[in-house]
């Protein structure tokens, strides 16, 4: 599992301010038409399925990396985070699956 992939993905797209971190910043995104929504392995339930992605119509990620590896990876501790961009969307989804993560 490469795990860099897609750490450097999420990067990114924070560097980049398309990621919007924490429950309330995602559900804001959601509802603005984001199409991307990840969740770190160790997430509560209850903040992944209160996020309602699936039911807005964005893509749902439970990736294979922790909130700490998150964070080493973008700077930021989050359990839930949203891509408010879609070729952001799309590289975080493909990384994703190269790296072996889902």
């Amino acid at each position: 599992m490469n795990k860099q992939k897609v750490l450097g993905a999420l990067s990114l797209c924070r560097r980049a301010g398309k990621l919007a971190i924490g429950a309330d910043a995602v559900d804001d995104a959601l509802s603005k038409g984001a199409m991307l929504c990840v969740a770190a392995s160790d997430a509560a339930e209850r903040t992944v399925r209160n996020t309602d992605a699936e039911e807005r119509g964005a893509e749902l990620l439970r990736l294979e990396l922790t909130m700490s590896e998150l964070e080493a990876g973008t700077g930021r501790k989050f359990a839930v985070a949203a891509v408010t961009d879609e070729n952001m969307a799309k590289l975080v989804i493909t990384s994703a699956r190269e790296g072996g993560c889902l």
